[in-house]
């Protein structure tokens, strides 16, 4: 992977998650500016950029002995803490505005109504930006006639928001154009 992304950016899912013997071989890797291919003894020198995430703070896997002191310092260098969706729902719009309009066309979407966007942007989404991605794209799948109701939604974000007054969250991507009929946005 690191030589694939040779002068570019190797970006790490759940850093966290990495095996002790794996994460002493990235040290290596981001101190030496070198790794060696399996089964080779020459090492050869390689530029990556490394975005690693995480769910959890590194310090309690650290003092288990579970994740490697020397790697939580060096992605420690540039730590950037993003807290999760849930704590700033103003993001969620737009982020499903964007998926919808990666997602919408194989499915002919053009439409959401403001029910659904209430909907997305009152679930609390424990699974971050994932959910979110994997909820726009079942909506996608089950709009009907191009737009997204709230019945297109998954199963557990309707469930969450069951006792959603009408009409609660006010969408920020109300279009003002005249494009997409009352109470709809158009991708």
């Amino acid at each position: 992977i690191f030589q694939q992304a040779a002068d570019g950016t190797v970006f790490l899912e759940d850093v966290g998650d990495l095996p002790l013997e794996l994460q002493e071989r990235l040290v290596r890797v981001l101190e030496d500016g070198e790794l060696s291919r399996v089964g080779s003894d020459r090492a050869e020198k390689v530029h990556v950029r490394l975005i690693a995430t995480t769910g959890a703070s590194l310090e309690p896997a650290v003092k288990e002995g579970t994740f490697s002191k020397k790697l939580a310092g060096l992605l420690g260098e540039r730590l950037v803490e993003l807290p999760p969706l849930r704590e700033r729902r103003e993001d969620v719009i737009p982020l499903v505005m964007r998926h919808v309009a990666q997602y919408g066309p194989t499915g002919a979407v053009r439409e959401i109504t403001d029910d659904a966007l209430a909907y997305l942007s009152s679930y609390d989404w424990p699974g971050n930006l994932i959910e979110l991605r994997d909820a726009v794209r079942t909506a996608c799948a089950h709009a009907e006639d191009g737009v997204i109701l709230p019945e297109s939604l998954p199963q557990t974000v309707r469930d969450a928001c069951e006792d959603l007054a009408q009409r609660e969250v006010i969408p920020q991507a109300r279009r003002t154009d005249g494009a997409g009929t009352r109470g709809t946005h158009t991708v």
